[in-house]
């Protein structure tokens, strides 16, 4: 017991010194960010030229520290899932029916005639059990050639169980204009989202929304009401309920 004591108070006196380490590290051209605590197996792993660089800046491997390779994963890091609009077509069967019904929604200049929002665009949402083809649906209509010629500016953002508006808004922001806005403050990530959607009928696809956050929706649909009247938002979701939470009058839902 003393021994774990003494090993996990040096380990503490080492994370109250990070910021000096961190500068060594530098001048040492190695990420501190890339150092994590592993078991004693995991640090057996360990280059002998990464404990030379460690013990080189007074950090003992015996202790654990040891630098994450690609075969190590990091226990720190949560990913989030991504997905993209491209699809071989080719390889795509069934659906046909499906994916015409959407392109003609996608094509119609009808707006939703709800009282309560002011709306130049329109929401459908695609609602199915996972991996049985919303997303390659999406991918379908949104690389069809009609689609493409209707609308000035479209974008593909997978939101998965993260609904942050201010992520989701600059992913949108550099899947439209291809530039990647340095700032994290959503009144100007929106104001920019804005002066790009201005006067252009736009085409939004949520891919993979797995929250019903009201009020996070509520402050991420308000900028899309500045596009051209007949733009389009398209949703995919295993969540009957953000279906509704989205919903407007005259919006339509497809069940797969």
């Amino acid at each position: 017991m003393k021994a774990n004591y003494g090993r996990k108070r040096k380990i503490e006196e080492r994370k109250g010194n990070s910021a000096d380490m961190e500068e060594q590290f530098h001048d040492s051209a190695v990420d501190i960010s890339q150092f994590y605590i592993f078991s004693l197996s995991e640090r057996r792993k360990c280059q002998p030229s990464t404990l030379t660089k460690l013990n080189s800046v007074g950090l003992n491997p015996s202790i654990g520290a040891c630098m994450a390779s690609r075969s190590l994963r990091p226990r720190l890091f949560n990913q989030i899932p991504q997905t993209s609009s491209l699809v071989n077509r080719s390889k795509v069967v069934g659906r046909e029916e499906d994916m015409w019904e959407i392109i003609k929604w996608l094509l119609s200049e009808k707006k939703s005639s709800s009282n309560n929002n002011n709306n130049n665009f329109s929401v459908l949402s695609i609602v199915g059990s996972g991996g049985i083809g919303k997303t390659t649906l999406a991918q379908l209509v949104y690389n069809d050639e009609k689609v493409e010629n209707h609308f000035g500016l479209k974008a593909w953002v997978c939101v998965s169980k993260d609904f942050n508006v201010v992520r989701l808004t600059k992913e949108i922001l550099e899947s439209a204009t291809g530039s990647s806005p340095q700032t994290s403050s959503l009144d100007l990530l929106q104001t920019k989202l804005k002066e790009a959607l201005n006067k252009k009928r736009f085409l939004l696809v949520l891919d993979d929304m797995q929250k019903e956050i009201y009020e996070r929706w509520e402050d991420f649909r308000t900028v899309f009401t500045f596009g051209k009247p007949g733009s389009k938002i398209l949703v995919t979701t295993r969540n009957k309920s953000i279906s509704s939470m989205i919903w407007m009058q005259d919006t339509p839902l497809m069940t797969l």
